[in-house]
């Protein structure tokens, strides 16, 4: 169901492990720019547990070298709340267990989604200075939303050991 729903959506699939394909999947993402499609891309590569930041990787923003005319960039962060390490996909489960664990869960969270102010990527010299900002936004955001400092993600095994306390 998640794919029916992806497809119509008209997903573009990025393959983290296929590393000789990033230049395809750029070409894939050019075209869909060129369509005049939203593009969003999730640039810490995985999940992480709602709280933290993990480092952005920048390879799919070499879509913006050089940015196409009238394309800008805003940032978002998407809060879960106190439920995120809770209902967060980490460590080596498989997405199917992840949605079946949250369907299982009792109860509703909230998903606050908050777009924070655009820019121009031509402002920024390159895709690694892009990425940098928009991290920066949404640190400052989650800053924000959490009332502390963000600080860099513990990492997947930890939190799939069950060491982590919520």
């Amino acid at each position: 169901m998640v794919g029916w729903l992806a497809s119509l959506n008209r997903t573009i699939y990025v393959s983290r492990e296929d590393r000789g394909g990033v230049a395809e999947q750029i070409d894939r993402l050019r075209l869909a720019l060129d369509e005049a499609w939203s593009v969003t891309i999730f640039p810490e590569g995985t999940t992480n547990d709602g709280k933290t930041l993990l480092p952005f990787k920048s390879s799919l923003l070499k879509i913006l070298e050089p940015p196409p005319e009238g394309v800008v960039v805003q940032p978002m962060m998407l809060d879960y709340g106190d439920v995120g390490p809770e209902i967060s996909w980490l460590g080596a489960e498989r997405g199917k267990d992840n949605a079946l664990r949250i369907m299982a869960r009792r109860g509703t969270f909230p998903l606050g989604l908050h777009f924070l102010e655009p820019f121009q990527p031509s402002d920024y010299p390159g895709r690694k200075a892009i990425a940098a900002e928009s991290r920066a936004r949404i640190a400052t955001a989650l800053e924000r939303v959490t009332g502390s400092t963000v600080s860099e993600f513990i990492g997947h095994a930890h939190w799939a050991g069950g060491s982590a306390t919520l």
